[in-house]
């Protein structure tokens, strides 16, 4: 599951810093040991966890070079990576009802993996992931107004400005775990609802964090393509729905 290329280079930076072989095997084991926290549902499984994973790097890559230092270092990023590995770690296990939310009992969980396994981070450092993995809430602010959460958040969120077919299986995924009662006119009316406020959040964000315009408005056009061939749709759980 780990891919070391998610974690540390060889940076002179981090070289001075941070051991970077040592923290690579680190974090790559404790990933392996967050993936055995997932559990097996239309959405949150093992495989959505290597896709967060893989969509932090990626969203990295769309900061700006003369802004990178300024929005989130090398080393961060690999924190970041981290915090990805356990954002939803967890998350169907009866300890996680004892917290306010499920963001607060995987970052719990990562918190107690890094003090169980002698993987000695700074204190700084262990907030940064807390705040990352609290980033994922859905309700939004106040918990994401930092560069690490809003990164994990759209990250967390990457399948909505794939392409269609990614886009689907995951919205589709997510309705049947979520809310596999909800018709769908329903389904529809809660996407008309909910895409152009995410678009919104997107658009600022991205824009907070530098992100070129030309990549900002490529993921609108690709939002708006998925609300509108929602809206054009006819149902597809028709069949699914009448043998309930």
């Amino acid at each position: 599951m780990c891919n070391k290329n998610h974690y540390l280079g060889s940076t002179p930076e981090l070289k001075t810093k941070k051991d970077p072989e040592h923290y690579n095997d680190a974090f790559c084991k404790s990933a392996d040991r967050a993936c055995k926290r997932y559990p097996e549902l239309p959405y949150h499984h093992p495989g959505h966890m290597k896709d967060v994973m893989q969509a932090v790097s990626e969203l990295v890559e769309l900061l700006p070079g003369d802004g990178y230092q300024r929005v989130i270092n090398p080393w961060q990023e690999s924190l970041l990576v981290l915090a990805a590995a356990w954002h939803d770690a967890g998350f169907d296990e009866k300890a996680a009802q004892e917290y306010p939310t499920k963001e607060e009992y995987a970052s719990a969980l990562l918190l107690k993996d890094l003090e169980d396994n002698g993987i000695e981070l700074d204190d700084s450092d262990k907030a940064f992931l807390d705040r990352a993995i609290k980033g994922t809430i859905m309700t939004g602010p106040p918990q994401r107004d930092t560069p690490e959460a809003k990164l994990l958040h759209y990250a967390d969120m990457a399948y909505m400005t794939a392409d269609w077919e990614t886009f689907w299986r995951g919205a589709e995924a997510f309705h049947h775990e979520e809310h596999p009662d909800m018709s769908w006119e329903d389904f529809q009316q809660f996407e008309a609802d909910f895409l152009p406020k995410y678009m919104k959040s997107l658009r600022n964000d991205f824009q907070s964090l530098g992100i070129a315009e030309d990549e900002i408005q490529k993921r609108l056009d690709t939002l708006k393509s998925h609300l509108k061939r929602i809206m054009e749709m006819s149902n597809p759980w028709l069949e699914r729905q009448n043998n309930q």
